[in-house]
């Protein structure tokens, strides 16, 4: 997400998409870039007044089986977060908008992993390279929740890693619940461990968002 009012934000959200928002006068503007490779600087970027967030995809959730307990969820991507970059108007970044990892396969004796969410990031050819960043969040495998996109790995001044994915303990038919996206107020929420029978409640993203309820 971008903002400014002869200010900028920018915003980089996986799954989300990236949010460009940059003021103008009297009011602010705010643009998610939700596909794309590049983002072209508007002409009343401000260098003084913006700021740039991103997200990274979430992992996929591992394939459960007929005949055995279920598989792990997926964990929530990471969050970043800078303020006052110096951009030139009119010119071209590169960015990458991060991608929700694949559910895994299903199939016995065991069920596929889930894939890993992509890194998103703003003005670099990598996550290592840019201004801002966040990592994906991991897949799940072996009936164990994906871990969350670590902080650490992350690009910006504001960082919080994304929740990791519920576990599977019991019960054929089971899954574990989803971990939570990172957001500005902290860290994503874990996803819910599996009861029998049903899936685990997702986590809770941590821009406003709650857990999720037991699936059925």
């Amino acid at each position: 997400t971008i903002v400014g009012m002869a200010t900028s934000t920018a915003t980089v959200a996986g799954k989300i998409g990236q949010a460009l928002n940059f003021n103008k006068v009297g009011a602010p503007k705010v643009t998610f870039l939700t596909s794309g490779t590049s983002f072209t600087v508007p002409n009343d970027w401000n260098n003084n007044n913006n700021s740039i967030e991103t997200i990274g995809g979430g992992g996929g959730g591992e394939a459960g089986t007929t005949n055995r307990p279920g598989g792990g969820g997926g964990g929530g991507g990471a969050y970043s977060k800078i303020s006052n970059l110096t951009l030139t108007p009119g010119a071209s970044v590169t960015i990458q908008v991060g991608a929700g990892g694949a559910a895994g396969a299903g199939g016995n004796p065991g069920g596929g992993d889930g894939g890993t969410g992509t890194d998103t990031w703003f003005n670099g050819a990598s996550l290592a390279a840019s201004s801002v960043g966040s990592k994906g969040g991991g897949g799940g495998a072996a009936r164990i929740g994906g871990s969350g996109g670590a902080s650490a790995s992350g690009i910006g001044t504001t960082k919080n890693s994304g929740g990791d994915g519920g576990t599977v303990s019991v019960g054929v038919g089971t899954g574990g619940g989803g971990g939570g996206g990172a957001g500005p107020n902290g860290v994503g929420a874990v996803g819910g461990a599996a009861p029998s029978g049903a899936g685990g409640p997702g986590g809770g993203g941590n821009g406003g968002g709650t857990a999720g309820t037991d699936g059925g």
